[in-house]
C-alpha cells in the first residue's frame, strides 16, 4: 500500500469521525431565577469542548451586557453577552444576534433590579455548518488518495 493510499483511508476516517463525534450545534443556557435554593444566574454550556457550568448569585451579580471584541489582524467584530460581577465577567453566549444579546442583557438587569421577578430561562444555539462543509472536502481527498494510481 502506497503512502497516499494510506493518507486517503485516514482522511476518509477522519470525515466519517468528524461527521459522527463533533455536535452540530453548540447550546448556551441562561438561567435567572429567584428560588429558595439559589437566587442568581446559572449558565450552562453545551459544546464540542464539552459542558460547562457557572453560577453567579445576586448578591455578586451587578450587571449585563454586550462586549465589543475585535481581534487582531481580524476584520470582523464579536459581540459577546457578558455577566458581570466586582471582580470577573463571564462570558454567556457567543451565539446569536447582537440584538438578541442586547435584549438577554436588558432582561438579566431588569431581574437584579427587581427582587419580585421570579427569573426565566433562555436557550441560544449555534448550528456548525462548517463541519458539513469540510467533511466533504476531507473525503473527497481521502478518495482521491485512495485511488491514485501514480507513484511518488
Amino acid at each position: 500500500m502506497r503512502i497516499q493510499q494510506i493518507l486517503g483511508i485516514l482522511c476518509i476516517g477522519l470525515s466519517i469521525v468528524m461527521v459522527v463525534k463533533l455536535p452540530n450545534k453548540d447550546v448556551d443556557i441562561l438561567t435567572c431565577n429567584s428560588s429558595l435554593t439559589f437566587k442568581g444566574c446559572k449558565v450552562d454550556r453545551f459544546s464540542w469542548r464539552g459542558e460547562e457550568r457557572v453560577l453567579i448569585s445576586t448578591t455578586d451579580l451587578r450587571k449585563a451586557g454586550v462586549e465589543r471584541r475585535k481581534y487582531k489582524n481580524q476584520k470582523s467584530v464579536t459581540y459577546l453577552l457578558m455577566l458581570d460581577t466586582d471582580n470577573e465577567s463571564f462570558p454567556v453566549s457567543y451565539n446569536g444576534a447582537i440584538e438578541e444579546k442586547e435584549n438577554l442583557a436588558d432582561r438579566v438587569n431588569s431581574f437584579i433590579e427587581n427582587s419580585q421577578d421570579a427569573g426565566f430561562s433562555e436557550k441560544i444555539e449555534q448550528t456548525h455548518w462548517g463541519k458539513w462543509l469540510v467533511a466533504p472536502i476531507v473525503a473527497v481527498l481521502g478518495m482521491m488518495g485512495v485511488v491514485n494510481k501514480q507513484k511518488l
